[in-house]
């Protein structure tokens, strides 16, 4: 399954996956990757380039210094490596048959229309993107089994074991992050279930048939 472009940036802010990817309809070019047998076509990956390129630029970053370009140089094997653990979790948010209400649905539907000035904008969006709001409402589905699959229910249900010692590990790269994080044992059930996720995705990982191509 592949994500559409442009809107599907704007789902983003509901979603909990390492990274979700926007990705256009599947060209039918040269593929980036395989992942259990689903192609990541390169031209998504190009696009996601150009995104990045547009937001740097935009910021009123040079984008020839020197420091930029070796930042990029390596950029696209990243994005690659990100959008395979996305379509992992799609599929696997698939196979788990995880159930979405229409209720759910509609109301993400309504947050990302609430991003436009008005709907005559949202349907300009849509058809610059060449995508139905079925195509959205499809999306957003699979965003929100892959949330679902993702939460700490879930998790629990696949006892994925934790050792303190990985969550002392986390919750130094969280202090990294924040210096201003919490007591350890205050946040222990997020760097645990932070945890699971990284486990769960090296899991898929390792059970998957990936072929990088790039």
């Amino acid at each position: 399954m592949n994500f559409k472009k442009g809107l599907t940036v704007l789902m983003t802010t509901f979603a909990t996956t390492t990274i979700l990817a926007a990705c256009g309809e599947d060209d039918g070019g040269e593929a980036a990757a395989i992942v259990n047998g689903e192609e990541i076509p390169q031209s998504e990956i190009d696009f996601q380039l150009e995104q990045m390129e547009q937001m740097y630029a935009q910021q009123g970053m040079d984008m020839d210094d020197p420091q930029l370009e070796e930042m990029f140089a390596g950029m696209d094997e990243m994005i690659v490596e990100e959008m395979v653990t996305q379509e992992l979790l799609v599929q696997e948010a698939e196979n788990a048959d995880i159930s979405i209400s229409d209720e759910e649905i509609e109301s993400q539907l309504e947050q990302v229309r609430s991003q436009f000035g008005s709907e005559e904008e949202f349907e300009e969006a849509l058809e610059m993107d060449n995508i139905t709001v079925e195509d959205l409402e499809e999306d957003i589905k699979t965003q929100l089994a892959i949330e679902s699959l993702l939460e700490p229910e879930s998790l629990a249900e696949r006892d994925i074991d934790v050792s303190e010692e990985e969550l002392e590990a986390q919750y130094e790269m969280m202090e990294m992050q924040n210096p201003e994080v919490g007591d350890f044992e205050e946040v222990k059930p997020e760097l645990e279930q932070q945890v699971q996720q990284q486990q769960l995705i090296e899991q898929l990982h390792e059970e998957s048939d990936i072929e990088i191509l790039i």
